[in-house]
């Protein structure tokens, strides 16, 4: 999926297809998953992706820091400034980027230094939960801990005693906001983290199955809530979410949760399906009718992000057991 100018976004069935250009989206994520790989099975196969990718995110950057998002084929960029979502994405990683020997510090820390000042215009609570990963990763303790306040502030106007969340409505990537949380290292933060991740995973369940918010309606307060559509990358961070969650507390319950999800992909879903395919691709989404067979960058970049963290978490627990 990735030529020299980035991994390609969108795929008919397995084939990607260029019509639809690039994403800093998808490439950002696409460098996180290049560096925990690294992390787990060494550097040989994805340094030169690393390196892809991470120019795309240098040639990305505007003047004020922020960046463009979306790309054409020919390498024209399509929008003035990309979304707080994509900018939040890129923010995180970067934080990750800036200390990893695959990359060297260089290259990620100067586009991390420029973006920084726009991180406190980020609105959304998701780009909020990005950029808050980023920083945690970079070692700005302080500034993380200020965007995790943020979410808290937000958690505090909305929740209730039947309702622990940020705001009104489930929606997408719900699982990122807990494991933001989670990653700031402050103990209030982390507590109410695990109370609001404990609520998702208990509405994120059919008949004792993993089942993401769908999209088509999503989940709102006093309202009926969505089954389809499902997307790969809100059962990924809920492995992310419970992975964090059980490194923080060692209780099982929440490993037994990641592991859930993780069989989300391998048809432990309302729909029975499995999600991969057997040369490593992930189809687009679980549907009412029938699966979504294209095989985008966003829903391989999810699994492959899921998968890392739950063998990571395996390969540390299996260490510390010894």
């Amino acid at each position: 999926m990735t030529t020299d100018r980035g991994i390609i976004q969108h795929a008919r069935g397995e084939k990607p297809d260029l019509r639809f250009g690039y994403s800093i989206d998808d490439s950002a994520r696409a460098l996180v998953v290049c560096l925990w790989y690294a992390d787990l099975y060494g550097v040989g196969k994805v340094r030169k992706l690393a390196q892809i990718y991470l120019e795309q995110i240098a040639k990305a950057q505007l003047p004020n820091g922020s960046f463009h998002n979306f790309q054409d084929r020919g390498g024209r960029f399509l929008d003035q400034e990309g979304s707080q979502d994509s900018f939040g994405r890129t923010i995180w990683a970067l934080g990750v980027a800036v200390h990893h020997p695959l990359v060297g510090k260089g290259t990620a820390q100067r586009l991390l230094m420029k973006a920084l000042p726009n991180v406190h215009r980020l609105q959304y609570i998701r780009s909020i939960a990005f950029a808050l990963l980023g920083l945690a990763a970079a070692g700005y303790d302080p500034e993380a801990r200020e965007l995790g306040r943020k979410l808290v502030v937000r958690l505090h106007k909305r929740a209730t005693s039947d309702w622990q969340w940020y705001e009104d409505c489930l929606r997408y990537s719900n699982g990122i906001l807990p494991y933001a949380l989670l990653k700031t290292g402050d103990q209030a933060l982390i507590a109410l983290a695990l109370k609001t991740l404990d609520f998702l995973n208990d509405v994120s369940r059919v008949d004792g199955v993993p089942a993401p918010i769908g999209n088509k309606g999503w989940y709102c307060k006093g309202g009926e809530r969505a089954i389809f559509d499902q997307q790969c990358i809100d059962a990924a961070d809920m492995v992310l979410a419970n992975v964090a969650a059980y490194q923080r507390t060692d209780q099982q319950t929440y490993f037994r949760e990641a592991h859930d999800w993780m069989r989300w992909f391998y048809g432990f879903n309302v729909k029975g399906v499995v999600m991969v395919t057997k040369d490593g691709g992930c189809y687009d989404g679980l549907n009412e009718r029938r699966v979504n067979r294209n095989q985008g960058a966003e829903s391989v970049l999810a699994f492959l992000l899921a998968y890392l963290t739950l063998a990571g978490c395996a390969r540390l627990s299996k260490i510390s057991s010894l």
